[in-house]
């Protein structure tokens, strides 16, 4: 049977890392977590498309939600922060190649987009699509965007359209999968755990720091430093499993901490000076960190998920959203702009928004499922030439692990 996208672990005894003896567990309700996430970022983003006015914000609660779910983004770094940090772990202590975990993430992330960002450039050339107001960048900015820089090149052009925009997280990700093995392979356990804390915090000051020197450039929101807790935090959480520390306290926390974190999110959604995007330096540096803790925690409860949990979050619909979320996170503003942008010939509405939003998020999943298995599924299965682990008795491994990014 093929598993999923993403749900795999490595618990270790709490001994020294080149000592330990590796088992890895399938967790069915990360991909759960992954459709959550995915599908925040999408209706966040399509409220936005939508251009739902202020006064409609203020007076309903669903729409005001909406307007700020993109906060799905950090989900989907805590979970990213705790799967390849217990990747990591684990090609560390069987001696693995850091060189299959790099050439199976590019098999993973490279394909889908470079074909999105030619897509980009050569559809204007083909199409007639001025109403999609794409950007315009020059010929060094399109070789940041195509190196993963695209966060840092944003920062620099200004205003950018939300179909370069949603790059941004791509770029912080791959800049962390970078250096992240680097700090991994070098560092003993003690000071690794060091650097998270400090790390964790450093990015609170780096936010409340760039914010407060110049408010209007977006460095607090784009920048790997200003960004890192999300990923460290789920960084922290694969260590701790990893090594069986804390463990009443984790097991504590996931089977009551996840109810806190829910009410805390509802509660920051739902605040003027997020969705009026009315924010100093102080709320960005806190708005953020709460947000990567209370994801979190809500990531360590489906880890240790009891059965009702796994049962929601497991289900085949989650599961298969889960599966194809890259491509449905990589199409939707395209897909919405140009779906919103027809709408209006067939007579629907403008303010319409449910309805507006169901068709666009539909062909949005259309668009992702033929992505899924016209680009994405073949490069997949290169990564079999690219084994973790070399001798017999971890074959099994790298067949379970083969599926984990």
């Amino acid at each position: 049977m093929r598993l999923p996208d993403a749900a795999f672990l490595v618990i270790l005894p709490m001994t020294q890392i080149k000592q330990a003896s590796v088992i890895s567990n399938y967790i069915p309700a990360l991909d759960g977590l992954r459709a959550i996430a995915v599908l925040l970022v999408v209706l966040g983003h399509y409220a936005g498309t939508l251009k739902i006015p202020t006064t409609i914000l203020e007076n309903h609660l669903v729409y005001r939600f909406l307007a700020s779910a993109a906060i799905g983004v950090d989900l989907f770094f805590v979970i990213s922060g705790f799967l390849i940090t217990s990747l990591l772990l684990e090609v560390r202590a069987r001696d693995g190649s850091m060189k299959s975990f790099w050439m199976r993430r590019i098999l993973r992330i490279a394909p889908l987009f470079i074909f999105y960002l030619v897509f980009l450039v050569v559809l204007p050339h083909i199409a007639d699509v001025e109403f999609l107001k794409l950007s315009s960048f020059s010929a060094i900015e399109w070789i940041g965007i195509f190196a993963y820089l695209a966060n840092i090149v944003f920062l620099f052009h200004g205003k950018v359209s939300q179909e370069y925009v949603i790059l941004w997280s791509l770029s912080i990700e791959e800049q962390f999968y970078l250096t992240w093995p680097f700090l991994i392979k070098t560092l003993e356990f003690k000071d690794l755990r060091r650097f998270i804390v400090l790390a964790i915090s450093l990015a609170f000051a780096f936010r409340f720091g760039s914010y407060l020197y110049s408010p209007k450039v977006d460095a607090h929101y784009f920048l790997l430093f200003c960004r890192m807790d999300g990923l460290l935090f789920g960084a922290l959480i694969a260590f701790f499993r990893t090594y069986g520390e804390f463990e009443i306290a984790r097991r504590w926390i996931a089977r009551w901490g996840w109810l806190f974190a829910v009410l805390m999110l509802l509660y920051l959604l739902q605040e003027k000076p997020y969705y009026q995007e009315i924010k100093g330096a102080f709320y960005i540096g806190y708005f953020y960190f709460v947000v990567a803790l209370s994801w979190a925690i809500i990531v360590l409860h489906a880890i240790e998920a009891p059965v009702w949990t796994e049962r929601i979050l497991a289900n085949r619909v989650a599961r298969y959203i889960g599966k194809i979320s890259y491509g449905l996170y990589i199409w939707h503003p395209i897909v919405g702009k140009v779906t919103d942008y027809h709408l209006d010939g067939f007579g629907f509405e403008e303010e319409a928004y449910a309805t507006r939003m169901t068709i666009m998020l539909s062909l949005s999943f259309v668009a992702a499922t033929l992505s899924f298995y016209t680009i994405e599924t073949g490069f997949l299965k290169l990564k079999k030439h690219f084994p973790y682990f070399s001798d017999e008795t971890t074959a099994k491994r790298n067949e379970g692990a083969k599926q984990k990014e």
